[in-house]
Parts: C-alpha cells; structure tokens; sequence
C-alpha cells in the first residue's frame, strides 16, 4: 500500500502545459495585426514566429485574430520558405500581395500550384477546400508589386487565376502582349465573373492588346466597377 501522504502528492501533482500550447498562448498574447504578420514573414528573424501565427489561426487554436491580408511584396525569403508560409494560410485571409521572389525562377512552379487550391483556379469554381477537408483561403484580392512579372511568367499565372477575384492588380508589370492574351482567355472563359476592380496601369498594353480585352469582354456577364489603364499606348 502507499505510505501516508503518498497519494496526496499524486493528486496535487501539477500538469504542464505542453510546447505548442505555450505558443498559441504567446501568439493570443501578441494580438498580430495583418501588417506586422507581413512584416515578420518578409524577412529571415520574423519567419518563424510569422508561420506561427498563421498555423495557429488555420488550426482554430487561436480565434479572434483579424487575419484578412498578407503582404509579401518586399519578402526576401528564398521560394521554398515563402510557400511554406502560404500553406498556412487560414480561410479568413482575403488579400494577398506578392512581389519577384514569389514569381519568379523556380517560385513560379510553386505559385501555380498554390493559386490551383485558393478560389478555383483552372475549374473555375471552387471550393476553398484541400485534400483531408481542411479549408484553404478564398482570395478576392490578388496584387503583384511593380516588376515581379514578365509576359511568360503572366502567361503562366494568368490560365490559374482564381475565379473568385474581385480585385485584380497588375500596375508596373510590363506583362506585354502575352500577358494580355493570357488575361483575355481568362475572362473568355467566363472565369472573371466575381471580378470587380481590374488595375492595368503600366503594363505595355497597346491598340492591339485592348482589342483582345475587348472581343474577350463581349457577350460576357462582368460586374468591373474599376478599369484603371493609365499608361495605355495607343488610341481609344
């Protein structure tokens, strides 16, 4: 039998809270805003804590936090990391802002696989949902800083675009020709259909390019509110 006082120390014994629930604890702490979440995942000292935060909302361990944007236009990450930090998105970010290193060289492949999975992609439709029925992100907002794509970059990103954009931003990308065409086939295909406020400023759009916009336009259902085309070379 135990000795006196034996199973009083059994029952008093105190339960330590485990590694990750110290640091959802941390992250309910913090209270992050949107800004300085992106400010943590753009560089090497705050990756870390960035990817914490956000795994922690998408895993319903932390509620309360208002996670609607991410902004990784100045990220200097290396690709890989950048992607890793997009997995975790939770369904309640909306906005995203991406800049060169999520566009191009070996980022491109994964940029196309992510915007596959948020808002529809190539079947136009869905769900916001993964494999495993977690919830992935809708996005309605979709901005390239000036100069992250190239007109064969655009040509890529623009077949995937998601169908649930209502904001699309592509001021300062010299998407040329071939980026134009590429948007055009997605808007023929009836994929731009949410789309609200479209921003072409300075992306070399000519006569020719605005032609193809506007066949692609035609006979479809659009709602754009906003067509910024400032920078435009040709006449109209």
């Amino acid at each position: 039998m135990p000795g006196d006082g034996e199973g009083t120390r059994a029952n008093s014994r105190v339960v330590q809270p485990s590694t990750e629930n110290l640091m959802w604890t941390l992250v309910k702490s913090m209270e992050p805003s949107c800004e300085e979440v992106s400010e943590m995942a753009s560089g090497r000292d705050g990756y870390g804590m960035a990817w914490l935060c956000l795994s922690s909302v998408k895993k319903g361990k932390v509620r309360g936090l208002p996670f609607t944007s991410l902004d990784l236009s100045g990220c200097n990450l290396p690709p890989r990391k950048i992607f890793f930090i997009l997995e975790q998105l939770p369904k309640s970010v909306e906005a995203l802002k991406l800049g060169p290193r999520a566009v191009k060289g070996e980022a491109l492949t994964l940029l196309r696989r992510f915007l596959e999975t948020v808002g529809g992609g190539e079947g136009g439709g869905g769900s916001g949902s993964e494999e495993g029925g977690k919830e992935r992100p809708s996005l309605k907002s979709l901005s390239f800083a000036p100069s992250s794509v190239s007109p064969s970059e655009a040509k890529v990103l623009f077949a995937v675009l998601p169908a649930s954009l209502e904001t699309l931003v592509l001021k300062g990308n010299l998407v040329g020709s071939e980026g134009i065409k590429g948007l055009a086939e997605w808007i023929g295909k009836g994929k731009a259909s949410s789309l609200l406020h479209l921003d072409l400023e300075r992306v070399g759009l000519r006569n020719a390019g605005l032609e193809t916009l506007c066949a692609a336009v035609e006979g479809k259902s659009l709602k754009v509110e906003t067509l910024k085309l400032s920078g435009f070379r040709g006449r109209v």
